[in-house]
């Protein structure tokens, strides 16, 4: 491997999954859609390219805050024309939290 290999910390793996049914794992997806439109707001990398430095010790406590407040305050349109309600911004955001 050369040195600039070496530097670059692996992504995060998706452990929240394993084992989980396909429902919980379709909530698990559809929050990392979610996550991402944050993360890309933020100047973030995509979840999938998210490492262990961006999430260590108060980065993921800020991470969290941050992300949990642009999604309360952020309107979104679901697939079926209609406002996302606060029951599924709650789920999708405790879904976020699981799979971060």
């Amino acid at each position: 491997k050369t040195a600039a290999m070496a530097a670059v910390p692996p992504s995060l793996p998706l452990n929240a999954g394993f084992g989980r049914a396909d429902s919980t794992m379709s909530r698990y997806n559809s929050s990392i859609v979610y996550l991402n439109k944050f993360l890309s707001e933020y100047s973030f990398p995509p979840f999938e390219d998210l490492t262990p430095l961006h999430v260590e010790g108060e980065h993921m406590e800020n991470m969290i805050e941050t992300a949990g407040r642009w999604f309360a305050n952020t309107t979104f349109r679901t697939h079926m024309n209609t406002w996302l309600s606060a029951s599924s911004k709650e789920m999708h955001f405790k879904a976020m939290k699981q799979v971060l």
